[in-house]
């Protein structure tokens, strides 16, 4: 008796119709709502640098970022989220050492020009007395980088 009930169960249970599939009407619904980064490096000669970054709402801002014998200043600040905020998504914040100073460079998402995947960033120098951007500009400034494949 309990041998026909086992297989009386398990004839039910193959001939039962698979469940519908789910549709995902909106993808952004899964993305979180907020994330941050946070790279943190010990430089040989400049100490310990940490830079964190954040995502709210579609928009990228300064979080913090201090070492070398500097903490970020409230016009820094002002000058780093107006290049960061055109990126439009964070991706990952990394950090590099150069004698006293640092590189902090943040990538964002892409844009297609001209049938090429380019990608945002900001390059942020980072010095004892203060920020620049790259190339001896005064403030970080937002680049399109060629996609490397």
């Amino acid at each position: 008796m309990n041998l026909f009930m086992i297989f009386a169960l398990g004839q039910v249970a193959m001939t039962a119709p698979p469940p519908p599939p789910v549709a995902f009407e909106d993808w952004a619904a899964l993305q979180p709502i907020e994330k941050s980064y946070r790279a943190s490096v010990l430089c040989r000669a400049g100490g310990r640098i940490t830079a964190e970054l954040a995502l709210a709402r579609g928009v990228v801002s300064v979080k913090s970022i201090e070492g070398i014998s500097h903490i970020l200043t409230p016009s820094e600040r002002v000058s780093i989220d107006a290049a960061v905020r055109s990126l439009g998504y964070l991706d990952r914040v990394g950090i590099g050492c150069n004698g006293q100073d640092a590189l902090i460079s943040v990538l964002g998402g892409f844009s297609e020009i001209n049938h090429k995947m380019m990608r945002r960033s900001v390059s942020i120098v980072w010095q004892p007395r203060g920020i620049s951007g790259m190339g001896g500009r005064t403030s970080p400034e937002m680049e399109l980088l060629a996609e490397q494949r």
